[in-house]
């Protein structure tokens, strides 16, 4: 329901796909609660992705295979994918794969996060401009993360030359740094995320979405107040 459009002919579409690929009684239910997760406050949608997590890892393989193609289906539906698409699948993704595939795990060849700059600073390029409308915002956040790691060189990577394959490229060659080095990147984020002292439920996704492809922790960030 998080991921039906909210434009009616998208939305056709999508509901039009569930009714012909998803289990009766799925799309019966998702009848019931759509209106509800259409007004849903974007600060409850991360705790209930949570608990669908626990709830999806009880389905069988072929019920997850089917529930995975349906979230693609409804993802790609519209030919695009939004960063808030993005963010949800790579959470869901990253709990649920491993219970119902055999996955392989990258190899450990990066002892320093100084080796991957262009990779570390697409992250935060992507952190920086998802939290902040107002490009002196951007740089002031995006200057507080790169000074935190304190690494020469990086560069603020402008909006309209981000994309999201490149952003899991450069996520996938950071999971081969070794576990040490990567709580420094996402204590990087959290600089970016908490230098205007607010905090956005999109932001608190991103981030999280970054520890599960990490596999790191998040670091705690409690901000003076919160959006």
């Amino acid at each position: 329901a998080l991921l039906l459009d909210p434009g009616q002919e998208i939305r056709d579409r999508q509901l039009a796909h569930l009714q012909a690929h998803a289990d009766p009684g799925v799309f019966e239910l998702l009848g019931e609660i759509s209106p509800q997760m259409d007004g849903l406050d974007i600060g409850f949608r991360l705790p209930l992705i949570d608990l669908a997590i626990t709830a999806l890892k009880q389905l069988s393989h072929d019920q997850y295979r089917a529930f995975r193609d349906n979230l693609l289906a409804l993802i790609e539906m519209d030919a695009r994918v939004g960063l808030m698409e993005w963010t949800l699948q790579k959470i869901l993704f990253n709990h649920l794969d491993g219970q119902f595939f055999k996955l392989t795990h990258a190899r450990r060849r990066y002892s320093s996060v100084g080796r991957l700059g262009r990779e570390i600073e697409l992250l935060l390029s992507v952190v920086a401009h998802a939290g902040h409308p107002e490009q002196d915002n951007v740089r002031a956040a995006f200057d507080a993360a790169a000074n935190s790691l304190g690494i020469d060189g990086l560069r603020l990577i402008e909006k309209s030359k981000i994309n999201l394959a490149d952003l899991d490229r450069s996520l996938q060659k950071l999971q081969s740094l070794k576990p040490s080095a990567k709580p420094r990147i996402l204590m990087a984020c959290a600089a970016s995320v908490v230098n205007d002292q607010i905090i956005s439920a999109h932001e608190v996704e991103l981030l999280r979405a970054f520890s599960d492809v990490l596999e790191c922790p998040l670091p705690p960030i409690i901000p003076p107040r919160s959006n």
